[in-house]
């Protein structure tokens, strides 16, 4: 089975996403808020800040704008001395940064450090986020990094937390009953409270295709695999099959995440429910692992490093596959390796076309076309990359125009040929 699918991949310092710090409450119903902030008498501007004093935010008509102290960051964090460790020449830049987001107007925020969003693990204490309270009652979130002088930043991109609406209030607090690690809760208008560590780790399944290796129905050999889509607005498929051949079954309907304390759906939270009917089999009498023609289960959710994999476990219902109840789903191709190696040619023609500004236009209208390289591209500081060239050709020969490569992340570099540089085009 052949299955193409985009890499969604958040990038580490200044583009990446986690959540809050302090001991805050937002309330869309009252001025006041208990936090370290500042609020005018007209409402017209708002300052959030962690209980830390690391991360300010500011909202003004509806826009906000991030800015940190760099002192307090290397006085509590020695950051000046970690970025030397993993980014060898930067430093930290001041300044106040313009948020850009998705769901328009900024009601409020809230600015915390929550040990249960995993990001950023390789320093050694848990780096601020910020929640966005928007008007219309969505959520956003953004990791709070401070950027960094080799990063060229002009701002901030705040991303929608799948589920979650109708938000009143946000608040900062103990996991459960006072014990535990801090988290950030939300309230919505039908009074349901929801931990938003559990959402943040989970906002990465829409949107991608993820796959799974299977155990083997008997006959056959090679790489079973389950790829699995999932979509925002509840739509779910499931499709298995041999890799590099057409679907065996083919499963649609509809999933459901259950977020919320009072677990309203009759399940806790991080628990996701599968309603799944058969669409197509290639047997007529029913699937090589016996499937039937429904798949109703309840799972257990839990979020691999870096948004690349999640592994989800039976807790009552159906299973994906006949004999196995653990699944651990790969965003990309081949577990335990690396994405971008396992990348067919037409796969990662497809990655790069999607990703870099003009280069379908160029193949497509105007009859160019990508030549790829046998051997790997080494990166200064960057690593191991997959090269490719852009070009005019035809059968008998190519005409090199356009160099790029492909780090093991997805992020695609030009090769400048004047300075003997690569600069990096799509992140």
């Amino acid at each position: 089975m052949k299955v193409t699918g985009s890499f969604s991949v958040k990038a580490i310092a200044v583009a990446a996403v986690i959540i809050l710090s302090a001991f805050v409450l937002v309330s869309c119903h009252s001025g006041s808020l208990n936090s370290k902030g500042d609020r005018d008498l007209s409402g017209q501007t708002l300052v959030r800040e962690d209980e830390e004093g690391l991360v300010a935010v500011r909202i003004e008509e509806g826009e906000a704008a991030i800015s940190f102290d760099l002192e307090k960051w290397d006085q509590l964090h020695r950051m000046s001395d970690q970025i030397e460790s993993f980014y060898p020449g930067s430093e930290m830049v001041e300044g106040e940064f313009p948020i850009e987001n998705e769901s328009g107007a900024v009601r409020d925020a809230l600015v915390a450090k929550v040990p249960g969003i995993p990001v950023f693990t390789y320093f050694d204490f848990v780096v601020p986020t910020v929640f966005l309270l928007m008007e219309d009652g969505t959520v956003e979130w953004l990791s709070a990094f401070p950027p960094l002088s080799d990063d060229a930043v002009q701002g901030y991109q705040s991303y929608r937390l799948p589920w979650i609406k109708d938000v009143l209030s946000l608040s900062y607090e103990a996991e459960s009953e006072g014990m535990g690690d801090m988290t950030v809760f939300a309230e919505d208008a039908a009074g349901l409270h929801y931990d938003l560590q559990i959402a943040c780790n989970l906002a990465f399944l829409p949107g991608h295709s993820w796959e799974c290796t299977l155990l083997h129905p008997d006959e056959y050999t090679g790489e079973y695999m389950a790829f699995l889509t999932l979509e925002e607005d509840g739509e779910a498929v499931l499709v298995k099959g041999l890799r590099e051949s057409e679907a065996d079954e083919i499963f649609r309907g509809r999933y459901q995440v259950s977020l919320d304390e009072e677990a309203s759906l009759g399940y806790r939270a991080g628990i996701i429910l599968f309603d799944l009917s058969l669409d197509y089999s290639v047997w007529e009498n029913g699937g090589a692992d016996d499937s039937h023609g429904q798949l109703y289960g309840s799972y257990f959710a839990e979020p691999g490093e870096g948004g690349h994999s999640f592994i989800l476990w039976l807790s009552d219902g159906d299973p994906f596959h006949e004999g196995m109840e653990e699944y651990t789903f790969f965003l990309g191709y081949v577990p335990d390796s690396s994405v971008l190696r396992e990348l067919s040619i037409d796969e990662l023609s497809e990655h790069f076309l999607s990703r870099v500004p003009g280069a379908r236009e160029a193949i497509e209208e105007r009859g160019m076309a990508l030549l790829f390289e046998d051997e790997p591209v080494e990166i200064e500081e960057v690593g191991s990359c997959r090269g490719l060239w852009l070009g005019t050709g035809s059968p008998d020969y190519f005409v090199r125009e356009i160099f790029y490569a492909v780090d093991e992340e997805g992020r695609i570099y030009e090769y400048e040929v004047v300075s003997d540089s690569w600069t990096l085009v799509a992140p």
